[in-house]
């Protein structure tokens, strides 16, 4: 499985870090490979370019195991798609199958601003995976009409429960709900803000993230005082390991991981045979 590893922060680290402490690990025989950037945010272009053959290496070398049956890239829009997609072309050349698993809102949008060059070259990346996963069935009907012939398949993310909440919860008079994400417009903050001006005073609120759009803390910070929820409203920024499993405790989180597992396994154990996916 390949992808950016924790503790970075953001969904496709988030996904990879819940499914490596999941029953996938005991169902699999589950290997992780980093694709984040090791390099430094000074670097030369030479430095870039060799960081990028050493990873191609490190990767062709964890292909040569007996045992490597399936590879599992994580990738979004961007540039990274491309360098993925080097992964894909070098896993297809050792003839494994190859799961694509698309990440990120702004995918379709990515694929219409390429050129027709580029745009062949993703629908190739794409129609050679073995699978292209996708979260949601919008996604998939967005993707079947930019990615002809790409195997389309959806899983939806999913949240990992600490074991005691696996019981029913009694309900406490106070609620806290949690928003957990970058924040963004386009993820709905300044609706959720809005919303909690109806919302009981007993319900408080907290925004765990970091900042998508740029200077969207401050703004965020100021509307809370504008509409009175500076005792109700918090922002305390990006979390992640320990930090992010205690604000899951303090609120109610479903057990909806499970059905992503099923599907993955699924994949995992009958990827060879393409017609019963």
């Amino acid at each position: 499985m390949a992808g950016p590893l924790p503790p970075l922060v953001g969904g496709m680290a988030t996904v990879i870090g819940d499914l490596s402490h999941s029953s996938l690990v005991s169902a699999t025989d589950l290997k992780l490979f980093n694709t984040a950037k090791q390099t430094p945010e000074n670097r030369t272009l030479w430095q870039g370019v060799l960081a990028r053959f050493e990873l191609w290496r490190r990767w062709w070398s964890s292909l040569k195991s007996e045992k490597t049956t399936i590879v599992h890239i994580h990738t979004c829009s961007g540039l990274s798609f491309f360098l993925d997609g080097t992964l894909l072309w070098l896993a297809k050349f050792r003839r494994c199958p190859v799961v694509l698993h698309i990440h990120g809102a702004r995918f379709d949008q990515f694929l219409d601003g390429l050129s027709i060059f580029l745009l062949s070259l993703a629908r190739w990346i794409s129609k050679n995976a073995t699978r292209v996963v996708v979260l949601s069935d919008e996604w998939k009907e967005i993707l079947s009409q930019r990615l002809p012939g790409a195997a389309i398949k959806v899983i939806r993310n999913g949240v990992p429960v600490p074991v005691e909440l696996e019981s029913k919860p009694k309900l406490k008079e106070n609620v806290t709900i949690l928003f957990l994400g970058n924040l963004s417009k386009r993820k709905g903050v300044w609706d959720l803000l809005d919303a909690m001006q109806s919302v009981p005073e007993k319900a408080s609120l907290v925004l765990a993230g970091g900042e998508e759009d740029a200077n969207i803390g401050q703004h965020v910070e100021e509307t809370i005082k504008q509409f009175g929820l500076s005792d109700r409203v918090k922002w305390i920024g990006p979390v992640h390991g320990v930090e992010k499993q205690k604000l899951l405790r303090s609120t109610e989180p479903r057990p909806i991981l499970e059905r992503q597992l099923v599907w993955m396994i699924a994949l995992y154990q009958k990827s060879s045979e393409v017609d019963e996916l």
